[in-house]
């Protein structure tokens, strides 16, 4: 019998290498803001026990750090007033 799934949102603090802590196994599904924030949904085994998951953000212009453009870029997003956009990189897989 397949687990039970949930789709969970959880909120990217703002530092250099955010991280998010979710059930063991769970599959990144997307970024954006909401409320000006940047978030990232999860499908997620509720029942599992938790990991950290590590993600990068770069804005735009600015130089990445070596070797992160060969990590899993997830997404592009910007401020509702589009005074900035960030690039999205999960680093932990």
């Amino acid at each position: 019998m397949e687990r039970r799934k949930e789709i969970r949102k959880y909120t990217l603090d703002v530092g250099p290498a955010p991280s998010v802590l979710v059930p063991e196994g769970s599959n990144f599904l997307s970024v954006m803001t909401q409320h000006r924030k940047l978030v990232v949904y999860f499908s997620v085994d509720p029942d599992k026990p938790t990991e950290l998951r590590w993600f990068r953000v770069v804005d735009t212009g600015e130089v990445p750090p070596a070797g992160l453009l060969g990590n899993r870029f997830v997404g592009t997003v910007a401020l509702p007033d589009e005074s900035w956009m960030r690039h999205v990189f999960l680093v932990d897989e």
